[in-house]
């Protein structure tokens, strides 16, 4: 780094430090999404209940970079299904306006293949506008069959109330 600065010193001299400003050496830092909680999700006569949890990447200019998630299936009596899956899921695109944020996921791993299998394309709706943390999703089939969830940025998908939620947003 003293070499640096005296190479600089030795150029500013000339007139010719454009290239050792501090702006050429910065490094803009990704932003990161992060959240987790319980959701007791209306369905039918009952509830669905999952927990939820994952982070999403984007670059500096707000693009999206990467992102996981994971899903674990709670109670899903109100549908005949008794017992518990998890599934791990990649984030195949993001986008994220104000304190909402949509994605689009897919299954890469379930621990119930028949129910819940690998490949399957999921959405998710996230929101703190209330200054709760709320979310909401499902198998894209049933919650957004058409269109592009990280374009289209729908409001009329729901979020519900996460119990111990935590929602951060870049």
């Amino acid at each position: 780094m003293l070499r640096l600065n005296l190479i600089c010193s030795l150029l500013a001299g000339f007139g010719l430090t454009s290239a050792c400003g501090s702006s050429a050496i910065t490094q803009q830092t990704p932003k990161v999404l992060r959240y987790s909680g319980t959701i007791n999700q209306p369905a039918g006569n009952g509830f669905l209940v999952y927990k939820i949890g994952g982070a999403w990447t984007l670059n500096a200019d707000g693009s999206f970079a990467t992102g996981t998630d994971t899903v674990q299936i709670l109670d899903a009596r109100v549908y005949g299904q008794s017992g518990t899956a998890t599934m791990t899921l990649k984030t195949t695109c993001a986008a994220i306006v104000g304190k909402e944020a949509w994605a689009e996921q897919e299954v890469l791993t379930s621990t119930d293949p028949v129910g819940l299998p690998v490949g399957t394309k999921s959405v998710m709706h996230l929101s703190s506008t209330s200054g709760t943390p709320k979310g909401g999703g499902g198998p894209s089939a049933a919650w957004y069959p058409t269109g592009n969830i990280c374009v289209d940025r729908p409001a009329a998908i729901p979020a519900f109330d996460m119990q111990n939620g935590v929602l951060t947003f870049p």
